[in-house]
């Protein structure tokens, strides 16, 4: 009789996306209307904010809506969010989602990330703007039409510090992921791979 062993790789070395806390602004409920609280508010913890970041739910039935959870942030006009983190020596990925403020606003709406203890130098991202463009304000419940900016940046120093600078302009779903190392993507390669096969005569 044969017997037939079987064992697949696991690979233990895949990156995952490193730890931004309340990356969706869903960790406190902005409730069903839209809120443009004072600065430091505490309504989007560990991020900190200034004055004319809005809080903006999907239950806001005047604004437009988030893909990415139920909740994200507006400025009409000039408006900080940072938060700080320790990140590793390596390169990662930066993404964040931006969409215009107005619904068919006739001027871009901009994101400028400034990333203190990297390589990111401070370049401003626009989102598409015109007719047709749906953004929050007088969405009326519509998808927003959202852009995915993806940064690429390698970490220089400890403690640092993201800060993003909108104006006219939403943000949701920020994230940052760490990009593997050649060892990891191989062994991510191999993943699932039979690595032995052994037969016994009995």
């Amino acid at each position: 009789m044969k017997k037939v062993h079987l064992v697949s790789t696991i690979a233990l070395l895949q990156a995952a996306p490193a730890a931004v806390i309340n990356s969706s602004f869903e960790g406190v409920s902005f409730g069903t209307t839209a809120q443009f609280p004072a600065a430091s508010s505490g309504l989007i913890s560990p991020w900190d904010h200034s004055a004319g970041v809005g809080m903006i739910p999907n239950a806001d039935t005047f604004g437009g809506d988030t893909s990415s959870g139920s909740q994200y942030v507006a400025m009409k006009g000039s408006g900080t969010i940072s938060q700080n983190f320790n990140l590793a020596a390596g390169a990662y990925t930066l993404e964040f989602t931006i969409a215009p403020y107005s619904t068919n606003q006739t001027i871009a709406g901009t994101v400028t990330p400034t990333f203190t203890g990297t390589d990111v130098t401070s370049t401003a991202h626009d989102t598409a703007f015109g007719a047709g463009i749906v953004g929050y304000n007088s969405g009326n419940d519509q998808p927003m039409d959202e852009t995915v900016i993806s940064i690429p940046f390698n970490v220089t120093g400890p403690s640092q510090s993201l800060s993003l600078l909108a104006s006219s302009a939403t943000i949701d779903n920020v994230t940052i992921t760490p990009v593997p190392e050649p060892s990891a993507s191989l062994l991510g390669a191999l993943a699932g791979l039979i690595v032995f096969t052994r037969r016994k005569r009995s």
